[in-house]
């Protein structure tokens, strides 16, 4: 396989969990953190800029958390109905 075949590990798992590849596109190549479809998921910059860091100083471990319970419930209640997640 090329090298221009080969999917980078962070790629590979963001479109798999996350986001489709036009998303990503937005964005990772072209930087346009406004695009309407990508809007929906505001947490990506944030995540990046963590990693970046290598701290989460600054961060509300409650706000976070409540973030994570409001969407495993929606998640949760469209597994349970057989709805599509996203």
């Amino acid at each position: 396989m090329a090298d221009s075949e080969q999917m980078p590990a962070v790629k590979e798992f963001l479109l798999n969990f996350f986001m489709p590849e036009k998303c990503y596109d937005e964005f990772f190549l072209h930087f346009n953190f406004a695009h309407g479809e990508a809007n929906k998921h505001p947490q990506l910059p944030q995540i990046w800029k963590v990693l970046k860091a290598g701290s989460a100083q600054g961060l509300s471990l409650a706000s976070a958390l409540l973030g994570l319970y409001a969407i495993s419930g929606y998640v949760a209640y469209c597994i349970a109905r057989g709805f599509p997640v996203g």
